[in-house]
């Protein structure tokens, strides 16, 4: 399997598409229709947004991350900013942040940073690492912990508890 390595130059105005040892190929900017280069700004704008919410796993961490790239990037926001949000699960990895950084012992900024550097060093995208880090089975424990229950889930110890004395409260009669 061929590693694909992506270089952008801005200066330049070229993306540079590096397979493996077969090659290079350079995307000019300048060259491209304007029609092809509007429609680029939509595609990649809507992916930005979009990976915002890919680590999320519930809907309302997904919607969170959404509405928080969103208002960075309407506020003029740099394209490469990552935050690590409030650690509520929304933001640059949410809940599996959360998890390795108390797994670690570490800040939620502190393991961001973290994350960011060991993604450069093994050549993949933060996501793909925490994608990777998520099927851990210490992580998942940890997600499993950290995940908030879902609004107005009952509390399952309260449960187990009506569960033991149900018979009772019940009236049901005694076997015999």
């Amino acid at each position: 399997m061929a590693l694909i390595k992506t270089t952008i130059d801005q200066t330049a105005r070229t993306i540079k598409f590096q397979v493996g040892a077969c090659g290079a190929v350079d995307l000019e900017l300048s060259r491209l229709a304007p029609e092809v280069l509007e429609y680029a700004v939509f595609h990649g704008l809507k992916q930005k947004v979009a990976d915002a919410a890919a680590s999320s796993a519930e809907p309302m961490d997904k919607f969170a991350a959404i509405e928080q790239m969103v208002k960075h990037l309407n506020a003029g926001g740099a394209w490469n900013t990552r935050s690590a949000g409030d650690g509520s699960g929304a933001g640059a990895g949410g809940l599996v942040l959360r998890a390795i950084a108390a797994i670690q012992g570490l800040s939620v900024d502190e393991m961001s940073e973290r994350i960011d550097r060991l993604a450069d060093r093994k050549q993949m995208t933060r996501r793909a690492l925490l994608m990777k880090l998520a099927k851990q089975p210490d992580v998942q424990a940890k997600m499993a912990e950290l995940r908030p229950a879902p609004k107005g889930a009952p509390d399952a110890d309260g449960l187990l508890d009506e569960l033991s004395g149900e018979s009772d409260e019940q009236g049901e009669p005694d076997s015999e």
